[in-house]
C-alpha cells in the first residue's frame, strides 16, 4: 500500500511517536477505506488490513467496532462505578479474590453436567 507508506515516511521525519503514527496510519487506512468505490469488495479491505502491523490491526479493529456499538458516557459510569464498588470491597475484606483460572474451572464443571 503506497499511500501507508508514504505517510509512515511523514510520520517519522515529523517525529511522531509509533503509537502517533500507527494511530494516523489506522485512520488513513480507514480513510482510504470509506472513500473505495463499490468495485472494492469487503475481501479485499479486509486483505489490506490484514497486511498492517498488529497495532495497527488492533486500532483498526478497534475503529470500526467503535462504530457499532458507540460509546455512551452513562453507561461508562455505570460500569466505574460498579468496579469501584467491587475494588473497595476487595479491600476491605468483605470479598475474597478468586483466580481466573478457578473461575474457569467452576464454569467448565457447571457446564459439564
Amino acid at each position: 500500500m503506497p499511500g501507508i507508506l508514504i505517510r509512515t515516511t511523514y510520520a517519522d521525519e515529523a517525529g511522531l511517536s509509533s503509537s502517533l503514527a500507527a494511530l494516523a496510519r489506522a485512520w488513513y487506512v480507514l480513510l482510504v477505506v470509506s472513500r473505495r468505490s463499490t468495485m472494492h469488495g469487503m475481501k479485499e479491505i479486509i486483505e489490506e488490513a490484514s497486511a498492517l502491523p498488529v497495532e495497527e490491526r488492533a486500532l483498526v479493529a478497534e475503529s470500526l467496532l467503535r462504530t457499532l456499538n458507540a460509546p455512551d458516557a452513562e453507561i461508562d459510569r455505570a460500569w466505574s462505578a460498579v468496579a469501584e464498588h467491587r475494588l473497595a470491597e476487595l479491600r476491605a475484606g468483605r470479598v475474597v479474590a478468586v483466580s481466573g483460572a478457578q473461575v474457569l474451572a467452576r464454569v467448565r464443571e457447571r457446564f459439564a453436567r
